[in-house]
């Protein structure tokens, strides 16, 4: 392709990124290159939108591949829940200090302490809840025999 042809080319792929339509961007491109014929425009603007179309889709792979990126890191911070479970069966132990606010000096401060009894009593709770401790018991219930009783009087 010529120096010149790839300019014009390359002036209706800046008009299409700007959204212009066919009659707008043929109205500048005559003002540019009046010269030319109409089957000459329509040649090149058929190449600037396959060019158009290719960038366009090269973005939208690149977008998605951040996107892909951007998801890992976030699921990489997401607890798993032998992770969670670890973190409750600490507190329950009382292996880790919590952080509460306490009034000082008529100020609230952030204090390291140990978990009390409260503390405790909800990480186990939290935990039975994750073991399914709580679900109502499943009974299946098998009939092994038939009777049948009769009352004659």
């Amino acid at each position: 392709m010529k120096p010149g042809e790839q300019a014009q080319i390359d002036f209706i792929v800046a008009c299409l990124r700007n959204g212009e339509s066919r009659k707008d961007i043929k109205g500048k491109f005559g003002g540019k290159w009046g010269n030319l014929s109409r089957n000459t425009f329509d040649r090149r603007l058929k190449a600037a939108k396959e060019a158009y179309s290719i960038e366009i889709g090269s973005i939208k792979a690149k977008a998605g591949q951040m996107i892909e990126q951007e998801a890992e890191v976030l699921k990489s911070k997401i607890l798993t829940v032998l992770e969670k479970q670890v973190i409750l069966s600490q507190i329950a132990r009382g292996e880790i200090e919590l952080q509460k606010p306490i009034v000082v000096d008529k100020s609230i401060e952030l204090i390291k302490v140990v978990p009390d009894y409260m503390d405790r009593k909800n990480a186990i709770a939290e935990l039975n809840k994750m073991e399914g401790h709580y679900a109502p018991a499943q009974i299946q219930q098998t009939i092994t025999e038939r009777t049948i009783t009769l009352n004659i009087e």
